[in-house]
């Protein structure tokens, strides 16, 4: 027990309890007493003269005016206020009880999350200054006076404690009394009337040996240790029980082939019926049950219960059948039970998933009709019409929705029929825009279902212009006024287009316009870069450096890409925690064969060091499987990553993440490359990231900003930041650009 100050002086303790009262109608005056309390600083506190009214009769009583219990009201006042300002002189220590709540006061102030000892027993007194009673707390248990307990059981709650001599109960312990053995849990109770690690306690708590015990309506059985007899089977008395997992006594239940009676036994060469299937089961000798098979004009089904009126199906044959109210199967011929059409073989096997004859029976055996089905051998849609006949070559309406069979009855998909285009579902596609993969391109189909050409048209919050084609207008000028972005959408607002400054109306009309220097710019035969304030970054060697991972897909044109948009070099992502990036073999050994220099970055979902080993690990493999050469650092991707169902999320302390980049470092550094670095952004830099073991490896940031405003402390020679996720490349698309200096 932790040790407690005893107080260094006692003090005197007296009690003063003044109780007037006024004689009531038909009520007893009972005699008052009061008795004064001191403190060492005052010797002596006056209290009120006690006075004591005899009982007065009935009719004393009833004669009593109302005058005389008014003015007996007001002595009566005047004397509680008197006591009162005599207790608020004195200073108070002791307990005090209100509303059935004890506190201890020293000077008249309550203690708090404090033990105190008391005539040698201890209490203590929670956040609130309350005494806990009938509780446990920290380890000890309190009686309902408040008391700590010490070597003696305590019911606490209904629960039974053992306190030991220092005032602890015994916790996930077990503990012999006169002989017997009990077992305390982690909270302290002691346990009956069930199994610990296997050990069966009585309804007294004592262990139980050699003998049968029941409780919670199940059946054990004690062995001589006092262990019950788990997951085994047992010879008691010459028969045969079987014992769950959990110590319980199987009966009127299965135990895998066999089966238990009520009483427990094993059944043996016999017929049984089992209330919880509902149903008879044969018990062949030796106690397993039959199943699957045949047991004279009976059929007993893989479960064992013995079919009727029913479907079986026979494992094996790998057919289902019907075995009809004679229990025999239904052979050759078509039948109708409840209410649906079935066709049976010869063999009595039943059909499905075919055509028999001109018409198609599903997969549960069922004939269709008037409904759509889907065959696989032709991996699309049928609609059957009622009698049995598929749809074909022709359009069908169906809940208000148009759909297209083709000559041989499949559903027409995601693919035009002259203007109109049928989705993924077979239905034409209407008001709403769709993308067409064959052709790369979106278009818009009209609420009439035929696609929208040379005219503008509002989708959601945007304004698109649709070619005669019937293509999405892309990145050019509509008219010579209006401009349509790569995605399509009607520019509003300011931005800057081919280093002009444009302002647009919310009608895509230019409001303004002025030459800008934002981005790459050429001058005088050399290329510079400048940011959103139009400030210039670095001078004519800056780089302009790509990167790409699988998300802008297969890239068969990268010597294209490269010339075209004056890109110096890429940084590749090889992958992520535990995966390779889909497209990692292609880039690599283009840009090897192109000889463009680049570097290559892993994204890391780590949660601990253990993880960054890892990470590198998988680098290493990566850089040797695909003969990667970076001339660029290798970068570690460091991010506030989220698994998207949430049910993981990044670390957020600081030196969690100091430890994951070392590891992932000495990792690299052990197999000879140190030129590894750090890539995150700027606002998880300024906080989770802001550790000097991190920041002096970072060489490469991301902010979206006009300005790249964080100074970060740099040891290296080279930097770079990406600043926009979506410059448009030509022949590639909305892809993440920085650009580098010092190279």
């Amino acid at each position: 027990m932790v040790s407690h100050e005893k107080r260094e002086e006692k003090m005197k303790k007296y009690t003063r309890l003044t109780f007037i009262t006024s004689a009531m109608m038909m009520l007893s005056t009972q005699a008052i007493f009061a008795q004064t309390t001191t403190d060492e600083k005052s010797s002596e506190v006056t209290t009120s003269e006690v006075t004591t009214v005899a009982p007065t009769t009935q009719e004393e009583t009833t004669t009593t005016t109302t005058e005389q219990v008014r003015t007996r009201r007001k002595r009566e006042v005047s004397n509680e206020e008197t006591q009162t300002k005599e207790v608020e002189k004195s200073t108070y220590t002791g307990f005090v009880t209100r509303d059935g709540v004890t506190y201890y006061h020293i000077n008249k102030v309550p203690i708090t999350r404090q033990w105190k000892q008391v005539d040698q027993k201890w209490y203590y007194f929670d956040e609130e200054g309350k005494m806990l009673k009938n509780t446990t707390f920290d380890g000890y248990a309190f009686d309902h006076e408040g008391v700590m307990g010490t070597n003696q059981w305590m019911t606490i709650q209904g629960e039974r404690y053992y306190v030991t001599e220092s005032g602890k109960y015994l916790k996930d312990a077990w503990k012999q009394f006169d002989g017997k053995w009990y077992y305390f849990d982690r909270a302290g109770r002691m346990q009956k009337n069930t199994l610990v690690n296997g050990y069966l306690m009585g309804d007294n708590g004592a262990l139980v040996t050699n003998r049968w015990v029941t409780f919670n309506q199940k059946w054990y059985y004690a062995q001589e240790d006092g262990k019950a007899v788990q997951n085994a089977w047992k010879q008691i008395n010459g028969k045969w029980y079987m014992f769950h997992q959990d110590g319980t006594m199987y009966a009127n239940e299965f135990n895998w082939n066999y089966y238990h009676k009520a009483s427990g036994e094993m059944a043996d060469d016999e017929w049984v019926f089992d209330t919880t299937y509902n149903s008879w089961f044969y018990i062949k000798p030796g106690g397993t049950y039959a199943r699957n098979e045949w047991k004279g004009t009976f059929y007993l089904k893989s479960g064992g219960y013995m079919a009727k009126s029913e479907f079986i199906y026979d494992s094996n044959y790998k057919a289902t059948y019907y075995l009809e109210e004679t229990g025999k199967y239904a052979s050759d011929k078509w039948m109708q039970l409840n209410g649906k059409w079935y066709h049976f073989q010869k063999a009595g096997e039943m059909d499905k998933n075919k055509w028999v004859g001109s018409y198609y029976v599903k997969d549960d055996g069922t004939m269709a009709d008037k409904e759509w089905i889907f065959d696989k051998g032709y991996n699309n849609w049928f609609y059957i019409q009622e009698g049995g006949l598929y749809v074909h070559n022709k359009w069908l309406e169906l809940n208000q929705e148009w759909y297209f069979f083709k000559n041989d009855g499949q559903m027409a998909q995601r693919e035009w029929v002259g203007d109109y285009y049928l989705k993924a579902d077979g239905k034409i596609a209407k008001n709403q825009m769709i993308y067409d993969q064959k052709y790369g391109s979106s278009y818009y189909l009209e609420s009439d279902g035929r696609y929208a050409k040379n005219k503008w048209v509002k989708v959601g919050q945007y304004w698109y212009y649709f070619l005669s084609n019937g293509k999405v207008a892309r990145q050019q000028w509509i008219d010579g006024k209006y401009y349509v972005f790569d995605n399509g959408k009607m520019a509003t607002g300011k931005h800057i287009i081919d280093h002009y400054e444009y302002v647009f109306d919310d009608n895509g009309n230019v409001l303004s316009k002025k030459a800008v220097d934002i981005g790459w710019v050429e001058k005088n035969g050399k290329r510079y870069f400048y940011n959103g304030a139009s400030q210039r970054l670095g001078d004519e060697h800056t780089k302009k450096v790509m990167d790409v991972s699988e998300h802008q897909g297969h890239i068969s044109n990268w010597e294209s890409i490269i010339r075209e948009n004056g890109i110096d070099a890429v940084i590749v992502r090889i992958g992520y925690t535990g995966a390779e990036d889909k497209h990692l073999a292609n880039n690599i050994r283009e840009l090897n064969r192109l000889g463009v220099p680049y570097g290559i970055y892993l994204y890391t979902y780590a949660s601990n060091d253990e993880d960054g080993v890892k990470d590198a690990n998988l680098t290493l493999e990566l850089i040797k499987r695909y003969n990667i050469k970076p001339t660029y650092p290798i970068y570690y991707d460091i991010e506030d990553w989220r698994y998207e169902n949430g049910s993981k999320v990044a670390p957020t302390d600081t030196a969690t993440w100091v430890k994951i980049w070392k590891a992932y470092q000495n990792t690299m550094a052990k197999a000879g490359y140190t030129n590894v670095r750090i890539y995150s952004y700027q606002y998880l830099l300024q906080n989770r990231l802001n550790h000097p073991d991190i920041l002096n490896y970072v060489d490469w940031v991301a902010a979206y900003t006009p300005q790249l405003r964080y100074q970060l402390p740099y040891s290296q020679p080279s930097c770079g930041w990406q600043y926009t996720s979506t410059e448009y490349v030509k022949g590639l698309g909305l892809v993440d650009m920085s650009v580098w200096f010092g190279r």
